[in-house]
């Protein structure tokens, strides 16, 4: 009886063991780790000046922009939090709370990529009280709206009070189980093309194409630059600076070109990676002579003219003859 108590409780300490293993709670090290990697890779591109560190002696986890402190947020072993219950909101503490909702933003996400959720982002619903959240799903966040107008400006947005994140994993895997979403991942291009069209003395209108490797939706954004050269081997310059639709059925003019010239064309993806063949086109030459020989009109009433005029003669030689055959 004795092995079949130690067996069952040795399978119930199995289970529990295996149904944790994954589990673990992040340290506030890791978390300042992935995020000094979020505030190089995207938050300093803002035009901030972000730096992190941990003041163990409070538990605090300091934001500097630059030398100036920008926010704190507290910590213990199982969770990190920031709160900011007393500022009065005005149109000056209002227009710095994009830059603090920015770095919540990227606290949240460094949490949820050590926690194995790189490509996921939540979708918690506005009616959704988020300050009841933590207890079942490791989350919770309190807002206060505001709204500003004046001259020259409108200003409105929410301002945060609180947020708080568990570090624990169980709770983020339930936090992403139950709010998570993540982005489809980007079709691959297989080739690009470009023909042209319209082809003028001074224009000519191209058709860049872009296709994938699986079928994508039709509503699918494709864009992509085009590139013009004189010559196939030469330096080709972007037709426009800014990314051109590459569904192939929306035509892009390129204007202001010399008559009788070849161009070089070609159409790239965005990073580059993909490129269409060259296509070679010459816009129509405005000193060719190709005039046609101009009708006057003369030609066949000349030749009736001179059909009549012989008739005439035939006759009246005929009338010379005949009124001769009749005297004899």
């Amino acid at each position: 009886m004795k092995r079949i108590c130690y067996l069952l409780i040795g399978l119930l300490l199995f289970s529990f063991w295996e149904s944790n293993v994954y589990a673990k709670t992040l340290t506030i090290s890791e978390v300042k780790e992935e995020f000094d990697d979020f505030i190089e890779n995207s938050l300093n591109e803002y035009g901030m000046s972000l730096t992190t560190t941990i003041d163990s002696e409070n538990n605090k986890l300091d934001i500097y922009n630059g030398t100036e402190k920008y926010l704190s947020f507290k910590y213990t072993d199982d969770y990190i939090e920031y709160e900011d219950r007393d500022t009065l909101i005005a149109i000056e503490t209002a227009d710095s709370s994009f830059g603090t909702l920015l770095v919540i933003g990227g606290v949240l996400q460094s949490i949820l990529n050590l926690s194995g959720y790189e490509d996921y982002e939540l979708n918690i619903d506005d009616n959704v009280d988020m300050s009841t959240l933590y207890n079942d799903y490791g989350i919770a966040a309190e807002t206060e709206e505001y709204e500003f107008h004046d001259e020259n400006s409108h200003i409105s947005g929410d301002y945060i009070r609180y947020f708080k994140i568990s570090l624990n994993t169980d709770k983020i895997d339930a936090l992403v189980a139950k709010y998570g979403y993540k982005e489809p991942e980007e079709p691959v291009i297989s080739k690009i093309t470009i023909t042209a069209s319209d082809i003028l003395e001074n224009s000519i209108v191209l058709f860049p194409k872009m296709e994938f490797t699986t079928e994508v939706d039709e509503n699918y954004v494709r864009e992509c630059y085009v590139y013009r050269s004189k010559s196939e081997d030469g330096t080709y310059e972007k037709i426009s600076n800014v990314l051109v639709n590459c569904s192939g059925e929306v035509g892009l003019k390129d204007e202001n070109l010399a008559s009788g010239v070849t161009y070089y064309y070609k159409a790239t993806s965005e990073d580059g990676a993909v490129s269409s063949e060259v296509i070679k086109v010459t816009t129509k030459d405005t000193t060719t002579n190709d005039k046609k020989p101009v009708n006057t009109g003369m030609f066949f009433p000349a030749i009736g003219a001179a059909f009549m005029a012989l008739g005439a003669i035939i006759l009246y030689t005929s009338s010379k003859k005949k009124v001769k055959f009749n005297r004899i």
